[in-house]
């Protein structure tokens, strides 16, 4: 049973919990917050497991079209499905057309774009906004970062949001992350402080396998640790393995009030699903490792919808750039026009850019330059015609084979650099 297709989808589409959907005047007015008065002691968490079994979907219009849309807060792009345009028999302009990014760096040429007419349910007011279109998209239609932002869809209007029971065929973790984040939450693995992309897109809490290096977090790569990953194309990758039992908190320790302090004997309470979350609030998370990721850490959509991150946590999330790279006078939302270059998302979330001349550096710097330069890289080749930017990838996809070959000789997978006592500055929260 295909999900993306409505009729099937309100056969076994059901709310995995009735309450955080809200009635239909939460759906105008926003949703109300399950905590009403604050907690006396913030312990340590888990949040129950959803997106694995469930998917949320919105209920929409596009062009008249009746559809369950797919939200992704990482996605850079409104996307369709070559399926979903063909069925309905649209139009399409293969003049213009975007390349997309997957989070292990490849890119996928798209078919073209077009401009859609887009409604949310039970609401008059239409939003003319542009798709890009891919050959094997797993999901029908999604929304991008840009417009769930502007449209407060994952904030005040999160009432939008429903969840139907995903088929058993669909039960392989997907990570839908396309392009360079327009935004990162700043938060702490293990009061480590870190910049992490926020992505309702993705199944499963991802962290790259310099990142853990650098915190110091054990990576364990026994078979039962071990997945594969689904991206937005219909391609897997397998995971380097797990980190487990992590500490998550959203933004910085000191905006906690009085938290305790957290050791193996602390007992790990059942988190309701849809509560708020507080800087007091720590969360036990498993996270997979990626090889190849060029992004940090990914949080997932059972950790940020499942406490209402992108509302109660609001403060601690920032911008990358400002949007308006591409000129999009259709869309009936207000955009912000950049006024100066477009800073590399790198230079925003880590700070300034390295060096990359060979030095006497540690381990861990060594980790941080090369983070950074790629980066860089990423968005160099992001910007190239789309002609030169696979042979481009390529290029850089045997240097970063060659680099961590020549680390793995230099530091042993099973002695990493110890962390310091600081935290790294490639995952600091620059003034």
């Amino acid at each position: 049973m295909d999900p993306n297709r409505l009729d099937i989808a309100r056969e076994v589409g059901e709310r995995a919990l009735t309450s955080d959907s809200g009635s239909d005047s939460e759906v105008e007015d926003g949703i109300s917050n399950k905590r009403t008065t604050p907690r006396e002691y913030y312990g340590l968490s888990r949040i129950p497991s959803r997106s694995l079994f469930h998917e949320h979907r919105i209920r929409a219009y596009l062009n008249s079209i009746e559809i369950l849309a797919f939200p992704d807060s990482c996605s850079g792009l409104n996307i369709i499905s070559e399926s979903f345009l063909r069925r309905h028999s649209l139009s399409l302009n293969t003049n213009i057309d975007y390349s997309a990014r997957l989070p292990n760096g490849k890119l996928v040429k798209s078919l073209g774009s077009l401009n859609l007419t887009f409604r949310f349910n039970r609401q008059h007011k239409g939003y003319r906004l542009p798709f890009t279109v891919l050959q094997n998209c797993v999901h029908d239609v999604v929304l991008g970062s840009d417009f769930l932002r502007q449209t407060e869809t994952l904030t005040k209007y999160l009432g939008r949001i429903e969840w139907f029971r995903r088929p058993p065929a669909g039960s392989i973790p997907r990570v839908c992350f396309v392009n360079n984040p327009q935004q990162v939450v700043l938060g702490s693995i293990n009061g480590q402080l870190v910049s992490a992309s926020p992505d309702t897109g993705s199944d499963v809490n991802l962290i790259s396998k310099l990142c853990a290096t650098v915190l110091g977090l054990k990576i364990d790569t026994v078979s039962d640790r071990i997945t594969t990953l689904e991206f937005i194309d219909g391609s897997t990758v397998p995971t380097f393995g797990m980190v487990s039992g992590v500490h998550w908190r959203f933004g910085a320790d000191n905006d906690a009030q009085s938290p305790p302090s957290l050791d193996k004997r602390t007992k790990v309470q059942e988190w309701d699903f849809g509560t708020n979350a507080s800087p007091g609030d720590t969360y036990l998370c498993d996270f997979y490792v990626l090889e190849h990721l060029m992004f940090p850490v990914i949080l997932s959509s059972d950790l940020l919808l499942g406490s209402n991150a992108f509302a109660a946590c609001g403060r601690n999330f920032h911008l990358t750039s400002v949007l308006g790279k591409r000129r999009r006078e259709d869309v009936d939302v207000c955009f912000i026009r950049a006024k100066k270059p477009r800073p590399s998302w790198r230079e925003v979330v880590l700070g300034r850019r390295a060096s990359y001349t060979p030095s006497s550096v540690t381990p861990a710097q060594a980790w941080e330059n090369e983070l950074r330069r790629r980066g860089d890289e990423a968005d160099r080749i992001a910007d190239l015609p789309p002609h030169e930017r696979v042979a481009a990838q390529e290029a850089e996809n045997q240097r970063i084979e060659q680099w961590n070959a020549g680390q793995g000789r230099a530091t042993p997978r099973q002695n990493p650099p110890p962390p310091s006592q600081n935290v790294p500055s490639a995952f600091q929260s620059q003034p």
